[in-house]
């Protein structure tokens, strides 16, 4: 059975998204599930929670135009947005303690997290530990988390 998957998602994310169909059930988001934006985002079990860009959506798709030289089309803009690392998070955690949640993501954030998304992605993570904590995950859990964002968002481009 074949889900909906966002617009602009890359032909190698709509077949990872493929696979993760169990019999027409995917497997549901868990809370602080680390993945690609767009895969998650199409399987259930959000309820409650943001997938939250990490880094932010903003930064990415400023890093993604810079090394363009140019704006963005919007596939492209789509493509960045769903291939974006992302976190589950629970949407209270997000609201309250993301670094670029609303308005909280200014100009000169945006773009010093565009020119290093490295760094953007400790700063980001580390908003969300006590609260991983706080709903029982271990600390090697949590490493484990930050290991899997740290490796997808090595190849930002």
């Amino acid at each position: 059975m074949a889900r909906k998957v966002p617009s602009g998602t890359s032909k190698l994310v709509k077949a990872i998204a493929s696979k993760i169909d169990l019999g027409g059930k995917a497997p549901t988001v868990k809370p602080w599930e680390v993945g690609q934006y767009g895969p998650m985002k199409a399987r259930p079990g959000r309820g409650g929670m943001d997938m939250d860009h990490i880094p932010s959506k903003a930064a990415l798709l400023k890093r993604a135009e810079a090394r363009k030289g140019k704006p963005l089309t919007k596939a492209e803009a789509d493509k960045v947005i769903n291939e974006g690392s992302a976190m589950a998070v629970p949407r209270k955690s997000h609201q309250q303690k993301s670094r670029t949640y609303g308005g909280r993501n200014n100009k000169d954030q945006v773009a010093h997290d565009a020119n290093n998304p490295a760094k953007a992605t400790e700063l980001d993570f580390n908003r969300y530990r006590q609260d991983m904590k706080d709903q029982g995950f271990s600390d090697k859990a949590i490493e484990d988390a930050l290991a899997r964002l740290r490796a997808q968002n090595k190849g930002i481009k």
